[in-house]
């Protein structure tokens, strides 16, 4: 066992500690800081060792990890830590801190000083812990934080106030990887999605790398009682505790009962409505300083888009679906030599919820790398199943691997794998830029005769004959002209899309299966409107699978509704009977108009 929890708490309540409400008093922990080291020694005896803390305000956290940071160098001789703020200026109360809680120790517990000053705390048994400032990144100005080597213990505060995120990436590499007793932690509140928000997420698919929420309601002080003795929080609580939860806060109160299974009373609640209303007065910022879960904490600076409340209870129902199946393709020197094997979550490019049926109706949306945007670094391609009043994710790529000749065969693979047995599914792609090379790779297929026969003996290769390319014309002009190949993103445009897409999200129309890390809901929720337009507001993350979604809805509502609208195909009636296709009275217009403008095009 390298740490017990029971050592550390008797340890811990020998220590005084100046609290704001209080006074002078002993170290009383908290439910947040019980919990908190709970996690710790868990994590820890399971063999973690490097820790994301994401907390709410004033729990005591920072509070309790001084009195684990000297703990800790107490029965880890020769431990060369470091703590480390966001500000220089912070260091002098937390150093305070420090030195209280050793002064406080009875000589049993305490190993001899050896010198504490604005640099350094270090005792005689040869353990230290450097003091350091993450600072603020200067134009022309290289960082020293972090330089100092043979670091084996961390405790950092305040993460996402550190904003040179080269520095903190080039002191995280430099921390020792096998000392059997090193221990990081780095916890911080949210701050909007930043580079600290970037490592919780990617520590949630870490297998070295644990992550600790705290939320506002372990704290048992952020509780109004109907009791009380005094009668201002008695009044509180009639006023704020007394009516029933609405939809909203049911809906984060039903998220905390099934992450965490705590069920939120109503003198938490009561508590939440006050401070919400009386002191932050901003719904945003009460999010993120007191989140009730860890998706609530990220909290966009700017517009938010798209409805974040929708999102994380559509997120919460795309848990509830299958996992998907996962695979990767490898390639040939020809698009017949494509092939598509099973591959882990990790390292798939493929997933697919749900295979091809020869009764549905496609629709197929490809962004290449840079294609949409030069922020647009990954291939993504959106598969939806179509009906009139939905549409359902079916299979999703996305990867920053490969060119422009593979991402035409992979489109085409696609396109020839989910294909309706009647009505050929619709392919949308963004053209801007590489997107070019893409759709000329495209048609190249075209001229083989084995990749367009409707019946070849490989059925993934039945392409072209499975394929209506979109068609695009501006939505002011005179019907049956100025029509063109696919989709060629300009800023109006994009806000066109986008703003389609949003509608047909809010309004209940499509089935998203994509959740977790680097997925389109995780893409969504951070999408912003701004004077610099409808972006990504983290430059970590971008807007690949939002703009291929986004190209779905278009080809869907230009390409395929009419045809579905005719046959009366909705989601509740395809999942009832099967549906002759032929009898779709725009069918024959739309193939024959199609067929003459590919006439057309030749001419």
């Amino acid at each position: 066992m390298i740490l017990n929890i029971k050592a550390l708490e008797r340890y811990c309540s020998h220590l005084w500690v100046s609290s704001k409400e209080k006074g002078l008093t002993p170290l009383y922990l908290y439910g947040t800081q019980r919990f908190f080291l709970q996690e710790i020694v868990r994590q820890l005896n399971d063999g973690i060792h490097f820790f994301y803390v994401l907390k709410a305000r004033q729990q005591g956290i920072t509070t309790i990890c001084l009195a684990l940071d000297l703990f800790w160098l107490t029965i880890n001789p020769g431990t060369q830590g470091t703590f480390v703020v966001e500000e220089e200026r912070k260091l002098a109360n937390h150093r305070t801190t420090l030195d209280g809680f050793f002064a406080s120790l009875p000589k049993g517990l305490k190993v001899p000083l050896k010198t504490h000053n604005r640099n350094l705390f270090e005792l005689r048994n040869r353990s230290k812990l450097l003091y350091q400032a993450a600072g603020i990144k200067v134009k022309g100005q290289k960082s020293t934080f972090g330089q100092s080597t043979g670091i084996n213990f961390v405790h950092g505060t305040e993460m996402s106030s550190w904003v040179d995120t080269e520095a903190v990436s080039n002191f995280v590499a430099s921390l020792a990887e096998t000392n059997p007793k090193r221990l990081y932690i780095f916890e911080s509140t949210a701050k909007g999605f930043n580079d600290f928000e970037a490592r919780w997420r990617e520590a949630k698919n870490s297998v070295t790398k644990g992550n600790i929420f705290i939320g506002w309601w372990r704290m048992e002080a952020y509780s109004i009682d109907p009791n009380d003795p005094d009668s201002n929080r008695r009044l509180i609580y009639q006023v704020y505790g007394e009516d029933a939860p609405t939809g909203e806060e049911l809906l984060w109160m039903d998220q905390v009962k099934e992450y965490y299974g705590h069920q939120i009373t109503m003198p938490q609640l009561a508590w939440w409505r006050w401070k919400l209303a009386e002191d932050i007065q901003d719904e945003r910022a009460m999010f993120q300083y007191y989140p009730p879960t860890e998706e609530h904490a990220f909290q966009l600076d700017g517009y938010k888009f798209f409805d974040l409340e929708k999102l994380r209870n559509v997120s919460a129902r795309a848990r509830g679906y299958e996992e998907p199946r996962y695979y990767r393709y490898t390639f040939g020197g020809t698009f017949d030599q494509t092939n598509l094997v099973p591959a882990s979550k990790r390292f798939a490019q493929l997933k697919v919820w749900e295979e091809a049926d020869p009764n549905g109706f496609y629709v197929i949306a490809g962004d290449p790398a840079f294609g949409s945007s030069y922020e647009a670094d990954r291939y993504a391609v959106q598969v939806f199943r179509c009906y009139t009043n939905r549409i359902e994710q079916v299979a999703e790529y996305c990867t920053p691997e490969g060119n422009c000749y593979q991402f035409a065969w992979i489109l085409a693979h696609l396109s020839g794998w989910y294909k309706n047995r009647n009505l050929p599914s619709v392919m949308v792609l963004e053209i801007n830029g590489p997107g070019k090379a893409v759709l000329d790779e495209f048609f190249r297929l075209q001229q083989y005769g084995s990749y367009t026969m409707p019946h070849s003996k490989n059925e993934l290769f039945d392409v072209v004959g499975a394929i209506q390319n979109f068609l695009y014309t501006r939505s002011d002009s005179v019907m049956g002209s100025n029509y063109n190949y696919h989709w060629k993103t300009t800023p109006d445009l994009k806000e066109y899309i986008m703003n389609l897409l949003r509608d047909t999200f809010e309004s209940d129309k499509m089935i998203i299966k994509s959740h977790g890390e680097e997925s389109l809901i995780w893409e969504m929720q951070h999408i912003q409107q701004g004077d610099d337009g409808i972006r990504s507001g983290n430059r970590n993350v971008h807007d690949d699978l939002v703009i291929a979604t986004a190209l779905a809805c278009e080809g869907w509502v230009k390409m395929l509704l009419p045809d579905l609208y005719s046959i009366g195909h909705s989601y509740e009636a395809a999942h009832k009977e099967d549906f002759d296709v032929s009898k779709g009275v725009l069918n024959y217009s739309l193939q024959n108009y199609l067929s003459q403008f590919r006439r057309e095009e030749i001419q």
